[in-house]
């Protein structure tokens, strides 16, 4: 299943704005928390809700997809207590504190807008918005909004992932190789098309440079430098981009479509201060250091860990597990990339 595996969807309304008044923050919830799914495609049901289902004091209330047999299935499936086709629906219920958001690209932004406004907290797969315009209403929205928000880079809640990041922190700059080996999308898929799934730098790329981000400790990203393989006529499936931080560290992310198919889909290798460690697929890993290779078992891309981080912060009324901050830089990396390649700068 890929990332891209998103259904269609119900409205979409991404104008600026903020609101009137400025909430305070969420608080912590003594009961349950209710579930709001707004989007249930293939990804979602395989990989997100089987995350949610059965956990303690949490409580699936309502899904909401375009077609309502599919929401019906998904409810007989996982078990929600409502369905509906509308995410007003969701919003509108007060016992929906969580909303979840699985549905294609085009709708992140504007469904994050109106669940910030409905005072929820918000969970939205990746990308975060497609446009600088779009990111700057979340932001402002965000401030003035009780709920958190968290974007679906699971990779850095990754327990190999994690392993790594703690091996290498404080030995000073980190030097990051990231090589996708992502398979060609079919002719006309939606993700490649710039207005719908914002290509494959924007919709899937911030997944890895994300992932870069983390091992540094999120420090600032001060440039992006990026190219691509050929001439081609809009968005490449085939990038590179070259990162740079604050604190020195660099990091190169490969991300081709023309790989042999039966190499691995993700490489990483990090390198610091005398330890070295690499992560295929989040499968097999392994760290390096004074002559001694300790390989780590504990797999997975991280779904889990970050749906529980999630909760933890939504139950205890902290903040996002990944700051708004970082969210919003990672995303601006990818569509300051994109400028470069399509020659015609970010869109707005």
């Amino acid at each position: 299943i890929r990332d891209s595996d998103y259904p269609e969807t119900v409205s979409k309304d991404d104008g600026p704005g903020t609101p009137e008044t400025t909430p305070a923050r969420a608080g912590r919830i003594s009961g349950e928390v209710g579930i709001g799914f707004v989007g249930a495609g293939a990804f979602a049901k395989a990989v997100l809700l089987p995350c949610f289902q059965g956990k303690k004091n949490v409580v699936l209330r309502r899904v909401v997809t375009a077609r309502g047999l599919t929401a019906r299935d998904v409810r007989e499936r996982f078990g929600f207590q409502e369905m509906g086709t509308s995410e007003d629906e969701a919003l509108a219920d007060p016992s929906v504190q969580l909303v979840c958001i699985a549905t294609r690209h085009d709708l992140h932004a504007a469904l994050v807008v109106k669940a910030l406004r409905a005072g929820k907290h918000v969970f939205v797969e990746k990308p975060l918005a497609l446009r600088e315009a779009q990111l700057r209403t979340i932001e402002e929205v965000a401030a003035a909004s009780p709920g958190l928000v968290l974007v679906g880079f699971n990779r850095r809640f990754s327990p190999m992932a994690r392993s790594i990041r703690e091996a290498i922190a404080e030995r000073g700059p980190i030097l990051m190789t990231y090589r996708v080996n992502a398979g060609q999308l079919p002719p006309g898929h939606w993700l490649n098309d710039p207005e719908v799934g914002g290509g494959r730098l924007v919709g899937e790329g911030c997944h890895f440079v994300d992932l870069c981000s983390y091992m540094t400790g999120d420090a600032a990203i001060t440039s992006v430098v990026a190219g691509q393989a050929g001439r081609p006529a809009g968005l490449s499936e085939d990038f590179a981009l070259q990162l740079s931080f604050a604190d020195g560290s660099v990091a190169q992310i490969l991300y081709t479509a023309k790989g042999a198919p039966r190499l691995g889909k993700e490489r990483v290798e990090v390198h610091a201060g005398g330890v070295s460690a690499f992560l295929d697929d989040y499968a097999s890993s392994a760290i390096h250091r004074g002559g001694k290779a300790t390989k780590l078992s504990r797999a997975g891309k991280g779904h889990a860990e970050e749906v529980a981080a999630l909760l933890r912060a939504v139950k205890e009324g902290g903040s996002s597990p990944i700051p708004l901050e970082v969210l919003a830089r990672v995303t601006r990396v990818t569509f300051e990339a994109r400028g470069q390649l399509t020659g015609g700068g970010a869109p707005t």
